[in-house]
């Protein structure tokens, strides 16, 4: 079933002054969408940049397990 897959890494903008951001926010994430008649259905993982070392083949394998019935 073809799929759309994102791995993307979001950081803060150091300018962007926001008291409920950390400072050095740096989010590491993978999505997956698929679309099954009109609609579109997502699966995403996200954690911190430090923690991705951990967790990112896990998360690559739960992208690749996704599937629509």
């Amino acid at each position: 079933q073809p799929a759309y897959v994102f791995e993307y890494i979001v950081k803060k903008n150091a300018q962007v002054e926001n008291p409920r951001v950390r400072p050095d926010l740096c989010q590491h994430s993978v999505s997956v969408i698929m679309s099954k008649g009109d609609f579109l259905y997502t699966l995403t993982a996200v954690t911190p940049e430090t923690t991705w070392a951990d967790k990112g083949a896990l998360f690559n394998r739960m992208t690749r397990s996704f599937r629509l019935r």
